[in-house]
């Protein structure tokens, strides 16, 4: 921090996160943190008062959508009905803390973008439970705007990626289907058909589809 190098918390529990905030907040009042520079990745655990000491502190969040490998009895079972609603995306998406959603790939979860999105929006895991409740989801354009442009602010690239506009990279996809329109249940199934990358074309569906 000192240096300021980024640096990145992997913190999933409530009580966990509250320990580092005190580590932190301690930290800051010798040596103030430079905003966005410390981030909690995870952070299934946060609650609405953690998050307004991140926002105090200039914490980002990072948060994955690994749950949606498990099953609604397994997370249950497991952790308590308090899990459904965990992580708290609409609480996040309403705080003052910067945040970005993602996957969690490779070795820990699932790397579809597309079936973190439909978790995202619709609380669905991969087999169809509901494993987080309605009061916690997101609408499609937060789920996205948190999965790319957010995520370009915090690794301090918002001003090249995240979004299709003048002066940024070219790096995007054109899906199957619109994103926007097709129904709840089918934003998993989404395809990409071409993908770009600084204005190169890196992948086709032609090519191997003729």
């Amino acid at each position: 921090i000192e240096k300021g190098l980024p640096v990145q918390i992997h913190a999933v529990n409530e009580s966990t996160i509250d320990f580092y905030l005190d580590v932190l907040e301690a930290f800051n009042n010798e040596t103030p943190l430079a905003p966005g520079y410390v981030t909690v990745t995870h952070a299934e655990g946060i609650t609405p008062m953690l998050l307004d000491r991140m926002a105090k502190l200039g914490v980002t969040v990072q948060v994955r959508s690994a749950r949606v490998v498990n099953s609604r009895a397994w997370l249950v079972n497991e952790l308590g009905e308090s899990a459904l609603e965990d992580p708290p995306l609409r609480v996040l998406a309403n705080s003052n803390v910067k945040w970005g959603l993602g996957t969690d790939g490779t070795k820990a979860a699932q790397i579809n973008p597309m079936i973190t999105l439909s978790w995202a929006v619709t609380g669905r895991a991969i087999n169809g439970d509901i494993i987080l409740e309605k009061s916690q989801r997101l609408t499609r354009e937060e789920a996205l705007d948190a999965h790319t442009r957010s995520n370009a602010s915090l690794l301090f690239r918002g001003d090249r990626l995240g979004q299709i506009a003048a002066d940024y990279l070219a790096d995007f996809v054109v899906l199957d289907r619109d994103y926007m329109t097709v129904p709840d249940t089918d934003i998993d199934n989404l395809k990409p058909v071409l993908t770009v990358v600084g204005g190169d074309v890196v992948f086709d569906e032609s090519w191997t589809n003729p």
